[in-house]
């Protein structure tokens, strides 16, 4: 299932539960190893190449330190030995670094181990876009950037550009990492993402995106791939006019493939996604 994401992406979040101190395989390239474990995972069926988010602070894992662990002195290996690809969204060694790991197969009895505190030659090698191309990602956008830009984590080559009033916007907190304000109560903004065709993602995909509103106006988009609302010429989903709990999603022509209601995206962020099948 491919699928296009926007807008500080998370599909799922496992928890790092009772993370313990041992030996790791290489005790000398790696003096430090924490085992991640997946408790919160709840379902029976596995997950592949699953993108989960593990979370960094002093202290969590239990008996993680950054004074022994810099940005670039980890590796994720499965129970096997094997690196694992990880995409860091925010290094902060004064709160909270988030990084995204692809788990071979996700279960909830399953574990990986996080090992730390090697010398930057001792490393194997680690490649962050393989974290969402391994799970079929057409696009990601942690939305990390202050300002311009936005890069595209899957490393397709599909940055967003700020457009209209989001030029002159730049980052907010999220409730994962930062956000993007693309507009102001007197103007509207948007971040456009190139290459329309590579968007055509066929009759199975799902798109994420948190999303928190100042106000709701003239229905805005959520994510477009038309050049007008009413052309036969791609998708969108749609806030309602003026109406902070209601959405509309649109597949070819101007009628609405499924409408309904979220939580007020003006009272706090909100997780939507889209997931069509056919």
């Amino acid at each position: 299932m491919k699928k296009a994401c926007s807008c500080l992406l998370v599909l799922s979040t496992a928890f790092l539960a009772g993370a313990v101190w041992g030996d790791t395989l290489d005790v000398a390239r790696f003096p430090h190893c924490v085992t991640i474990q997946f408790s919160g995972y709840a379902s029976e069926t596995p997950l592949e190449h699953f993108p989960v988010l593990v979370k960094l602070a002093e202290g969590q894992p239990v008996g993680f330190s950054y004074a022994a662990c810099a940005a670039d002195s980890f590796r994720f290996t499965d129970v096997d030995g094997n690196v694992l690809p990880h995409d860091v969204e925010a290094w902060d060694p004064e709160g909270t670094s988030l990084v995204w790991v692809s788990v071979p197969q996700l279960v909830r009895t399953g574990a990986i181990f996080f090992r730390y505190g090697a010398t930057a030659s001792d490393l194997p090698a680690n490649t962050p876009t393989e974290v969402w191309s391994r799970a079929d990602y057409v696009g990601v956008w942690h939305m990390a950037e202050a300002s311009g830009a936005v890069a595209d984590a899957a490393g397709n080559g599909l940055a967003a550009t700020p457009k209209g009033k989001a030029v002159e916007c730049g980052a907010v907190e999220g409730p994962i990492g930062k956000g993007r304000r693309t507009a102001t109560a007197d103007a509207l903004g948007y971040l456009s993402i190139p290459n329309y065709d590579k968007h055509a993602l066929g009759g199975t995909f799902t798109m994420s995106a948190w999303i928190k509103a100042d106000a709701v106006g003239v229905y805005p988009r959520i994510f477009s791939r038309k050049t007008d609302y009413w052309r036969d010429n791609g998708w969108e989903i749609e806030m309602s006019n003026n109406s902070a709990t209601e959405f509309t999603a649109r597949a070819a022509g101007n009628g609405a493939q499924v409408s309904g209601r979220l939580p007020d995206v003006t009272a706090d962020w909100r997780l939507v996604t889209l997931a069509y099948d056919g």
